[in-house]
């Protein structure tokens, strides 16, 4: 989860494991005000443009890793917290 979140890519994990059945490659995912919902915590709704579905999900993150996400990865966020 690291790597994920050092490179700026927000690690979801399904409410439900039966949505997996739901997604497809070539599906168009949106989630709408990405910032808003990491920053509140941990429920982070997903529409699937594609099939016109709405997929819940969670993520888990410390301050740190919170942080780290919205800066756009590692990065990002060493250079907006240089002292």
């Amino acid at each position: 989860m690291d790597n994920l979140i050092n490179n700026g890519i927000v690690p979801l994990t399904l409410k439900n494991p039966d949505d997996y059945e739901q997604i497809s490659p070539d599906d168009m995912l949106i989630i709408k005000k990405a910032r808003d919902q990491i920053a509140a915590g941990s429920d982070i709704i997903v529409k699937n443009m594609t099939r016109n579905s709405v997929i819940h999900t969670h993520i888990l993150l410390s301050d740190r890793q919170q942080r780290m996400i919205l800066a756009g990865g590692l990065l990002n966020d060493i250079r907006q917290n240089k002292h």
